[in-house]
């Protein structure tokens, strides 16, 4: 999606696999960790581009979750700032991905939640 991670938040995402976030988990004895997409916030002006993106990353995060079940659940990204797609995409990684919830970024492209004088897309 051409987004720097670096250049949004300051910092890099950092070289994470399922395998060493379990090693750091037996390290620090922690027994289940809930899973959501990485920062920063996945958006962008194709509202249903968007939204496919969000849903390869609900689909990897679920397939984790199902390798490990006893040591991952994870919370649904979804598309905002498009309401529709972001419902859509909601109730499918609660039905049918297994998602315990789903996170929300403090803001959309600008758009904080909310907000009444800008609405959300959709």
């Amino acid at each position: 999606m051409g987004i720097n991670p670096l250049a949004v938040d300051g910092f890099d995402l950092p070289d994470r696999s399922a395998e060493k976030h379990l090693e750091f988990m037996r390290e620090a004895e922690i027994g289940h960790s809930v899973l959501s997409s990485p920062t920063p916030h996945l958006s962008g002006d194709d509202g249903r581009f968007v939204a496919k993106i969000h849903r390869e990353v609900n689909a990897f995060m679920a397939e984790v979750c199902k390798k490990y079940s006893d040591k991952f659940s994870f919370v649904a990204s979804v598309p905002l700032p498009y309401k529709k797609e972001a419902i859509e995409e909601y109730r499918f990684a609660k039905k049918k991905l297994g998602a315990i919830g789903v996170k929300l970024t403090t803001n959309a492209d600008g758009v904080y939640l909310g907000d009444l004088s800008r609405r959300f897309y959709g």
